[in-house]
Parts: structure tokens; sequence; C-alpha cells
């Protein structure tokens, strides 16, 4: 749930900045302003892409609740607590971690030490990095495990429906990581999202051939990177509306974009701003 703290003096501090303690030792200071006024209307799907270059950080709001999907590096995930803290958020129901990799899995010590943790849900192990011993160690801190999800898994949360979808393989012929990312669908009534981590081609192809994937909203692969079959994941889910983080100088690749505006979708690019979509069972609008 989410609480509006009324308290002048505490909301004096949260504006001048608030310390925290994570890891044992590790002081961060946070600068936020709690914003009295912020509320989701029911019904309503809040879905805000955080300005970022090549890494991916996402919040998702509804009436009563709050989703993070990846968490972006370590400096990223300072801005994903900040960001909650201003909307007076004190609970996440759950943290998607997609993959491991640290554009992804960086900031996610971060917010576990930040909030009450509903539940983690994530891809299995490939690698070894000093970003997942901090997540780890941060699961540890406050008593939680996460869930390796190995089939599709779906769940509810004010009306609207989360659909995980894991690799299907652990044996990759390319970088495993990346394939292993995890699919998640989060769909309000007549519209939808499809979160697809750093999917590479063989991950892709698997995409492409799984029912029910049609999304408004794609977040493109892999930061918007070349891959040989991403128009036929693009001709598969007809988005209307394409996410890309994608650095200056490493650039959504021209084939990813001519696909996306072939297909009539509306490109934006999380290095320019943060992005929100304001999405109803029946309605999307964008903000910037």
């Amino acid at each position: 749930m989410k609480k509006t703290v009324l308290a002048a003096t505490l909301v004096l501090l949260m504006s001048l900045g608030a310390c925290a303690f994570e890891a044992p030792g590790k002081e961060v200071n946070y600068k936020y302003e709690v914003d009295e006024n912020f509320k989701i209307d029911p019904g309503v799907l809040s879905f805000t892409a955080l300005k970022a270059s090549a890494e991916d950080a996402f919040v998702l709001e509804t009436e009563n609740h709050t989703f993070v999907m990846d968490t972006g590096t370590n400096k990223k995930g300072k801005k994903v607590v900040e960001l909650l803290k201003s909307h007076g958020v004190e609970k996440i129901d759950a943290v998607f971690i997609s993959h491991y990799d640290k554009d992804h899995v960086g900031g996610a010590d971060r917010v576990i030490d930040n909030f009450d943790i509903g539940a983690v849900y994530t891809t299995y192990r490939s690698k070894a990095t000093d970003e997942m011993t901090e997540y780890y160690a941060a699961l540890k801190r406050k008593g939680l495990n996460e869930t390796v999800v190995t089939e599709e898994t779906t769940f509810e949360a004010d009306g609207m429906t989360f659909t995980i979808y894991p690799a299907l393989s652990k044996t990759y012929a390319e970088d495993v990581s990346n394939n292993s990312s995890l699919a998640v669908k989060v769909t309000n009534g007549n519209k939808s999202i499809l979160f697809t981590g750093d999917a590479l081609e063989e991950r892709i192809d698997e995409l492409v051939k799984t029912d029910g994937l049609e999304c408004d909203i794609l977040k493109v692969p892999h930061h918007g990177r070349y891959k040989a079959n991403i128009k036929q994941l693009v001709d598969h889910v007809k988005p209307e509306y394409a996410v890309i983080t994608s650095s200056k100088g490493d650039p959504a690749a021209p084939e990813v974009v001519d696909a996306l505006e072939q297909a009539g979708a509306k490109i934006y690019y999380t290095r320019d701003d943060p992005i929100t979509f304001t999405i109803t069972a029946d309605n999307i609008e964008v903000s910037r």
C-alpha cells in the first residue's frame, strides 16, 4: 500500500534528503520530497521508465500495489528508491529481475534494503558477479528468498494480470545470461506491456513461438541492438508503442528502428527523459 507521510517535520527532512544504512557501514543519502497529492486511481496502471541509457529500470504502480521491473545499475537503483519514496511507497509487492547482468540487477540491493518486499521473481543463475553478491546479501539481510521462475506463472493485483514467461533452455549457444531473460506481460483490460529483458536471437525465437504475447507497449529487447529476427518479434506482438533503453554512444540499430516504424509503433528512448504511460483498460496516455 502507498502511504503519504503527513508530518511536516518528516516532509522537511525528506525534501532535504534522508540517510539510510544499507549494507553494514554503507551510508547512502537519498534526496526526495514526498508528493502528498500523488495517487493512482482505481483501474489505472502507471508504468514509468526511468531516465537511463543502456540499462533497464521500470516502476509499475496501481491503486494499492507497486512493482519494480529490473533495477538498472547501482546508481540507477538510487533513482528507483527516490522515485518510490517520493510516491510514499513503503512496500514493493514484487521485484522482477529479468536476468543477472549489472544493468538489470545492479540496483536491486538498494531497492531491497529500502522497502518491504513481497516477492522477488528471477531467472536461473548463469554467472557470478559483484552485483549478484550484493543482491544476495540484501536478500539475506531482509530474510528473503528469490523465486526462480521455471514455468509460466500468472498472478493478479488490482485487476491487472502479470504473466511471467521463463527461458525454455539452459544451454543457449550464445550468451546464456541474456538469453535466460524472463519475459513479463502486464495486462490492464484491453491494454498491455511486454518486457523482454536482453533476449537475443535464441530467446526471441522462443517468444515468437509463444501465443498471447500481443501487446500495446513493447520494451524492446537488449537495448535495441540488432537481432536477425527482431522483425519477426515485432510482427508477432504488434506494439503501438516501443520503449528502447539505449545510449547515445550505442544507439538502437537502424534495422530495429525500421522494423518498429514499419509496424506503426511510436518509439520512446529512455536516454532522453523519464517516460510515464498511464494505462486504463481501453486507453494509454504518455507523458515525459
